[in-house]
């Protein structure tokens, strides 16, 4: 028997025709045809009805589902090009819930190219019973698919995950783990998505990505939370907002915004990665006590790869608060290939509760290339403990230039060679030249000079190491002269 439903010009103004629409009605769910808006299957079981709805679309079918609540017993098996597209339909576990997610697309064939699936309008509501809210586990992917303009809470494990899943546009929603869910969007051997303009609230990663790649992350906006924010009992629940690991194609991330956690972003054992435009704020709020010190100290950036090439700019790191550690650092690099680190502001390191402070601390224990230029560093408080600049150390080669900054207490270890260096001579009353040495990776192609007095200059016995700075005639008092050097 048909039945008449409400609104239904505009319902289907919006979602075009979809092959069923599902509504409830009291105790009562309904599947209806979306052509003929004749009611095919009604049941109390709000499962049933919705995987009637999907099981009997056509392919490339879309299923509406309109404003309710929708108590399942089961997961929701979405089949492979079937859209899913709700009035902010809220779907819900019943206590005993037998499935891992909400929303399970999996083991489904590839679907051909210029077929999509859109999963958009959805309010789901995992109430600390299901492990992940929407989970996909595809082999292969060649179409278009899309998680949209929902809102997903209290999943255990993950609000959004993809297991070996590629082409897929997550944007718009709003992710709410807080002290229950582990990770906000969760990526395992995946690849080709586009994920941007995300909200994701608490949890212990905001997004991690695990052996994938070209992955596009843009304005995103990750705000951790804690399980217990007092000094005397607190424990790190929460940890990273972005962790990349084992990725062997390119990432850019563009303009996301991470707020109040302890490591804004770990990049680890992957290649080619672009940071920029980040805010990153009130990084390393943590709280643990002063007698049971936070091991892994605080971190905005922390690299770690012998394969890694990685670009940071255009970015404002904010830190704040108090935190008992015995270190803090901005950005802890161990090992790269290629690190280029331009165009910062890092505002307000500091606490005295640190006996060692660091602003960027690469500790090289791999051979790598740095390149660093303007770098601006702003401390507004007055700090009785040292605050470390930029440490450059380690067992293995760096090969630095290190260009303009405001960074204190800079210190350079041995490893380190440069491709650019600059610095001051003396040259004694009574002597005609001075031996420099210019710490380069190999001769300089191209030194200047500049006396600081009445004396001609120049340079002389230019080798791998040093190089001479040469006058015609020895001062009565000691001259300095400024030297810059590249190969």
């Amino acid at each position: 028997m048909g039945i008449k439903l409400p609104h239904t010009g505009r319902i289907l103004k919006r979602t075009g025709t979809a092959s069923y629409i599902v509504y409830r009605d009291g105790d009562m769910y309904y599947a209806a045809n979306g052509k003929t808006m004749s009611v095919e299957y009604s049941n109390r079981d709000a499962t049933s009805v919705i995987q009637y709805a999907i099981d009997n679309s056509p392919e490339c079918g879309t299923v509406f589902l309109k404003h309710a609540q929708y108590y399942i017993n089961d997961e929701i098996k979405l089949r492979n090009g079937i859209s899913m597209i709700g009035e902010y339909a809220e779907i819900l576990p019943n206590s005993d819930f037998q499935g891992e997610a909400i929303i399970d697309i999996r083991d489904a064939p590839p679907y051909p190219p210029g077929r999509k699936q859109i999963i958009e309008g959805l309010y789901i509501n995992a109430k600390g019973i299901a492990k992940y809210g929407i989970i996909t586990r595809w082999n292969t992917c060649v179409g278009y698919y899309k998680i949209s303009r929902n809102v997903i809470r209290n999943a255990t494990e993950s609000g959004i995950r993809l297991e070996k899943c590629g082409v897929t546009n997550i944007v718009n929603n709003t992710i709410l783990l807080g002290t229950i869910g582990k990770k906000g969007i969760d990526l395992d051997h995946s690849g080709d998505n586009f994920i941007s303009y995300n909200d994701i609230f608490g949890g212990a990663w905001g997004i991690l990505a695990i052996s994938g790649g070209n992955q596009i992350l843009v304005g995103n906006n990750i705000y951790m939370q804690y399980v217990d924010l007092s000094l005397e009992s607190g424990k790190l629940r929460s940890g990273t907002g972005i962790q990349l690991h084992i990725w062997q194609f390119p990432v850019v991330l563009i303009g996301n915004r991470i707020d109040n956690t302890v490591r804004a972003i770990a990049l680890t054992d992957g290649k080619e990665v672009s940071l920029i435009g980040t805010y990153m704020n009130r990084i390393g709020y943590n709280y643990y006590t002063k007698d049971e010190p936070d091991p892994n100290a605080t971190f905005v950036i922390y690299i770690s790869g012998n394969s890694i090439q990685a670009i940071i700019s255009d970015t404002i790191i904010g830190m704040f608060g108090s935190s008992y550690n015995t270190a803090r650092k901005v950005l802890y690099a161990d090992a790269f290939k290629y690190l280029s680190i331009k165009n910062l502001i890092i505002n307000s390191i500091g606490s005295d509760y640190w006996d060692d402070i660091r602003v960027f601390d690469i500790y090289a224990v791999a051979s790598g290339i740095l390149e660093m230029d303007g770098i601006y560093y702003h401390e507004p408080r007055t700090l009785t403990k040292t605050v470390y600049g930029l440490l450059l150390h380690g067992p293995a080669n760096i090969v630095a230039y290190i260009g303009k900054h405001n960074l204190p207490n800079v210190v350079i270890g041995n490893n380190v060679k440069f491709t650019k260096n600059k610095g001051r001579a003396t040259i004694r009353a009574g002597s005609t030249r001075v031996t420099v040495l210019h710490n380069l990776v190999s001769a300089p192609s191209e030194i200047l000079l500049t006396p600081y007095g009445n004396i001609k200059v120049w340079v002389e016995n230019v080798t791998d190491t040093s190089f001479d700075i040469v006058t015609d005639t020895a001062p009565t008092v000691d001259v300095q002269v400024a030297w810059y050097a590249e190969v």
